[in-house]
Formats: C-alpha cells, structure tokens, sequence
C-alpha cells in the first residue's frame, strides 16, 4: 500500500529495498555535518507498467524533492550574497528565478499528491505516471541549474553539491525511457481519449468536474 515513513534500518541493498516496495513515499530527514542544518529528501517509488502481467511490473525512483534542497541553497546564496552594496535576494532578477523554481516544486508536488491518490485507489496511472516522469525529471533539473546559476563560480566548484547534482540528474531524462519516448506515448493517449471520449481531459489527469 501507500505510506510514508523513515528510511529501512541498515544493513540493506536499497536496489533490492526499492524493488520490494510499491507506490511508496518515502521521507528521510538529514542533518548536514558541517553546519548541522537539516533538510528532508523525498524519494518516489512508482510502478511503470510494460504490459498487463504483474510480474511485468518494474519500480522507477524519482528524488522528486531534492529540487527543495538546491533552492533551499540557493535562497541561502542570495541572501548572503551582496554585490555592488545590495544583497542578491533584493534584486527583481534573482527574485523572478526563486519564483520560478518555487512554482516548479509545487506543480512537482500537486502531480505526486494527484498520482498517490490514483496509486492508493488502484487506478490507472500509466498516463499520470508518463507525465510525471518527464516533468520532475526537467523539474528538478531546471531547479538545480537554477541553484548554480545564483551561486555563479562557486555552485560549478566542487564546495557545494549543485555541480555533482547538476550532472547527475541529468541522467533521470534517460533512464526508464528517454523523454521522447514517454512524450509520443503520452501524446498519443491524448488522441485516443479525444476520438474515444470527445474530450482530452482522461489524459490530463481526469475530468475537472464530474
């Protein structure tokens, strides 16, 4: 079923851990050793169905999350960060970029909230789960250049995480099907709901309003 809790207690193989679990949200809250601050990471764990057979069944992870912890980086840069006698947090600029990271999170957020629903009543979320893996997958990608971008030199060093990050979600627009290949499927649900239903709506998450 669907629940959320702390991380399995060691010692465990977390490729075998994740493959035993199904439609799971798990939240783990870390503690930085260097400046003791603490910061939640979210791991999302969902099935991607290639074929009807259960046994056909594969698990996919997305750290939907960790988009949190670079603009949490980020929203600490600016703040501290003052150039030519005002702070990066107080120019219009750098406040349009934490916006638009904030409402990519958020958009993240609602599409997960919206596909564990689906997931717990054991609806159809292949369209949902599709979507949502080409979105976080840019998601979190766009957040973390973002993230780099505010730190300028300093986030492409290797003093904070954003350049090993940067190159390592990178990889997440490839691995269980590239996007293109996840975007043709998706826009072809998109037709056939239109032909089917006279609407678009069952392939954007379902009808608004019954």
């Amino acid at each position: 079923g669907l629940f959320t809790g702390p991380p399995p207690k060691p010692p465990f193989v977390p490729h075998d851990e994740a493959a035993r679990r199904d439609n799971l949200l798990v939240s783990v809250r870390l503690r930085c050793k260097k400046s003791g601050k603490r910061f939640c990471v979210s791991t999302y764990h969902m099935p991607c169905l290639f074929g009807s057979p259960p046994k056909e069944q594969v698990m996919v992870m997305h750290a939907a999350l960790a988009a949190q912890r670079a603009l949490d980086l980020a929203a600490e840069q600016v703040v501290n960060r003052v150039t030519f006698g005002e702070r990066l947090a107080d120019r219009q600029g750098v406040r349009w970029m934490l916006a638009d990271c904030a409402a990519e999170i958020y958009k993240a957020r609602l599409m997960l909230l919206h596909i564990a629903y689906k997931a717990e009543q054991g609806m159809d979320l292949r369209q949902e789960n599709g979507i949502a893996k080409v979105f976080l997958a840019n998601m979190v990608h766009q957040v973390v250049d973002t993230a780099l971008q505010l730190h300028g030199a300093l986030g492409y060093s290797h003093d904070t995480p954003l350049a090993r990050w940067y190159t390592g979600i990178r990889s997440q627009r490839l691995v269980d099907g590239p996007d293109e290949v996840h975007r043709w499927r998706t826009g072809a649900n998109v037709i056939k709901a239109y032909e089917k239903y006279g609407t678009t709506a069952p392939a954007c998450g379902g009808e608004l309003f019954d």
